[in-house]
């Protein structure tokens, strides 16, 4: 079972109205179980980085099938890793904003979200996965 690129678009429009409703611009990515990239589209006025963050929450929630904002709470309770705020090594990026799609409980990929705060970032994944 693989995500669509229908599927993955539904979910982005999903993201990008919640993003507006918040009075933000974000960057929406859509990967594959696999982590490859489904799509992606980053709304006037998202910055420039935050297209590879978008991508990296994306790859970290459908490599541990989890959300991100989990994730980074885990991580913070870590001696090594308590004093950040968002962790990131390589592709792996532990702060809110990436969110596992799944249906019949299977990975089907996951939606990563970057340019507001990470609750919002939160908020939008969520709007954007709801619309499966």
């Amino acid at each position: 079972m693989a995500i669509t690129l229908e599927e993955a678009d539904r979910i982005i429009d999903g993201a990008r109205r919640k993003a507006a409703e918040l009075g933000t611009a974000v960057t929406v990515v859509v990967v594959d179980a696999g982590g490859h990239l489904v799509a992606l589209r980053r709304m006037d006025g998202a910055g420039f980085p935050t297209v590879e963050i978008a991508r990296d929450k994306a790859l970290t929630a459908a490599g541990f099938g989890a959300d991100t904002a989990q994730l980074a709470q885990i991580m913070g309770q870590m001696p090594a890793f308590a004093s950040g705020i968002q962790i990131s090594q390589g592709w792996l990026r532990f702060a809110g904003g990436g969110v596992p799609i799944r249906r019949d409980g299977q990975l089907l990929g996951a939606i990563g979200i970057s340019g507001s705060s990470a609750e919002n970032d939160v908020l939008c994944a969520q709007a954007g996965v709801a619309q499966l």
